[in-house]
């Protein structure tokens, strides 16, 4: 059998080498109100938008029914993701009221995650359209395509974007756009429960806010946009586990590259870094109460479930636990399942179809794309091999 190094893992941050050895952290209110949220345009400059409570409320009651409590500043989720709800669509405000990013449907079925809203937008062209993003958004641009857009009552300006370009929307600033031609999108909706908990994880304790410019162009962003844009395109056969992984290490990418913050973190990250406390092994004990868990590899774990197993927080967990097995959750189940199927067909137990399903296999094809990955053969050659 092969390594299991051969497989790539956007999971475990191996994307971004000193990505995670960053500190930060969210101050957010808890009560919707009238008043400013404060972003910040590409030439750093303050720019703020005024809401009134009621239509704010009003405007975000489809989000409010499902779970989520929004407040001004970052938004605050309440919805818990160990069991994972319905996905929601991408919402912007569009005339006053909370509508889908666009009216047509996405492409495809939605990822399995319940803060990670994805959606690909297939459009011969787009007419004018305004929106008004309550969320971090972005928008990876497929193929080469042209806009005019306007911010605010500013200037229009002709937008020439190539494949692989990242549109980044502000939060609290109207923009408006409209394309010349066809426009092919991967629209992702980066929950505010997600950045908390990143900035809260690495360490900071004060208001986050972003500066970027309007496009970012950045292989190590578009890298992780495109491995998410092929696992929707094949049905996300990976499951939660590598979804959560492409979330933490877009959020981190983020912060680290675009957060600002008016004072310094309250841990410091050097200082941890030569303690080695960055670098610490999850516990046995606890290593085996997680393993104990994924035993069942027909279930469909998160690494919310994983994490609550250790007591300690996703991003943690992920770096502990890959620093304990030598891989990362997502890698060490696929093992446990290929390994599974290889003893299932030694023994000659069943249809290849039925034994992809009892190892908790997406699928058939799954299955199939798992062994050539890692052992360069079918199921059926490493049938005729035995």
């Amino acid at each position: 059998m092969k390594a299991a190094s051969k497989l790539v893992d956007v999971s475990g941050f191996h994307v971004a080498p000193g990505l995670i050895d960053s500190r930060v952290h969210i101050a957010t209110d808890q009560v919707p109100r009238a008043g400013t949220f404060a972003m910040h345009n590409k030439n750093h400059f303050p720019v703020r938008r005024r809401l009134e409570p009621r239509t704010y409320a009003e405007d975000r009651a489809p989000q409010a029914k499902a779970g989520k409590v929004v407040s001004s500043g970052i938004n605050t989720v309440t919805s818990s993701r160990n069991h994972l709800e319905p996905p929601g669509r991408i919402l912007t405000i569009q005339d006053g009221e909370a509508r889908p990013l666009y009216e047509i449907d996405p492409v495809g079925a939605p990822a399995p995650s319940s803060t990670l809203l994805v959606e690909r937008f297939d459009q011969e062209s787009m007419r004018w359209q305004t929106h008004l993003a309550t969320e971090l958004h972005l928008k990876l641009h497929l193929k080469p395509s042209i806009f005019m857009a306007r911010e605010e009552d500013r200037a229009v300006n002709r937008l020439t974007l190539s494949a692989g370009d990242v549109g980044f929307s502000s939060r609290w600033m109207s923009t408006s756009v409209h394309s010349h031609g066809p426009v092919s999108q991967l629209c992702v909706r980066v929950a505010d429960s997600t950045l908390m908990e990143v900035t809260n994880d690495l360490g900071w304790n004060d208001q986050l806010e972003f500066t970027a410019e309007r496009v970012i162009r950045n292989d190590q962003l578009t890298g992780l946009l495109y491995a998410l844009e092929a696992e929707r395109r094949n049905g996300y056969p990976s499951g939660p586990l590598f979804i959560d992984g492409i979330e933490l290490a877009v959020a981190t990418f983020l912060i680290k590259s675009y957060g600002i913050f008016s004072r310094r973190p309250y841990r410091d990250h050097a200082d941890e870094r030569k303690s080695g406390s960055l670098s610490l092994a999850l516990p046995p004990h606890l290593l085996r109460r997680v393993l104990d868990r994924m035993r069942d590899l027909t279930a469909e774990l998160n690494l919310e479930v994983l994490a609550a197993e250790t007591g300690y927080s996703r991003r943690h967990f992920l770096r502990m636990f890959q620093k304990a097995t030598g891989s990362t959750p997502h890698q060490y189940l696929l093992q446990s399942r290929l390994q599974r199927a290889q003893d299932l067909i030694s023994r000659g137990s069943g249809s290849l179809i039925d034994i992809a399903a009892a190892c908790g296999f997406s699928s058939h094809a799954h299955m199939s794309k798992v062994f050539r990955k890692l052992l360069d053969v079918s199921p059926s050659e490493y049938r005729r091999s035995l």
